[in-house]
């Protein structure tokens, strides 16, 4: 019994590392929409599978889980960098963004070490609303990514002596590095 744990333990670490090579990346929204048939078509398929025909099934399919959600949070941090550059180079959604934010900064939006702050206030959950609708529009993201936008935005506007160029390469740019390096650790250990 110890001994097929040890084992299973390792070739569940190998199936890992193979799909972090992103082999099967192609495949994962076929995974997503049919879990349970992908994998057990994958498990016939020999040319691939050879080496891991003994993972147990559900590791196995564990896994695939996994990697369909790195998958996901990087389109998604993608997506959130992409967005918010757009928002830059159009100089009219800039300058209402930034009223917008003025407007709120006022009622104490960005004064996060205030305790007495009612973060539950109609208008502060409009800004996060009003900001998805204009930067975010079309895309399904999850509200984080709205509120970090906002806190991103704040960050760039408000930065004096770069570029906004530069500014967003050290606020966006290197923050999403930063989560995916982060993501990759944790689904390593």
């Amino acid at each position: 019994m110890y001994y097929t744990a040890v084992e299973q333990i390792r070739l569940h670490k190998e199936f890992d590392n193979y799909l972090s090579s992103g082999e099967l990346d192609h495949s994962m929204d076929e995974f997503i929409s049919s879990k349970d048939e992908f994998v057990e078509d994958l498990i016939r398929d020999e040319s691939t599978m050879a080496q891991f025909s003994d993972l147990n099934h559900a590791l196995l399919k564990l896994s695939l889980e996994r990697r369909a959600d790195v998958l996901e949070n990087q389109q998604q941090i993608c997506i959130y960098s992409e967005c918010l550059q757009r928002l830059l180079e159009d100089e009219s959604l800039k300058g209402y963004i930034k009223r917008l934010m003025n407007d709120h900064k006022t009622e104490g939006f960005f004064d996060t070490n205030d305790d007495s702050i009612n973060w539950d206030k109609k208008c502060f959950s409009d800004v996060v609303d009003e900001f998805s609708e204009r930067v975010f529009s079309g895309h399904s993201l999850p509200k984080h990514y709205m509120i970090r936008g906002i806190i991103d935005c704040w960050l760039i506007f408000t930065r004096k002596g770069n570029s906004w160029q530069d500014t967003f390469e050290e606020v966006v740019v290197e923050a999403c590095e930063r989560w995916t390096e982060n993501r990759e650790k944790v689904l390593i250990l």
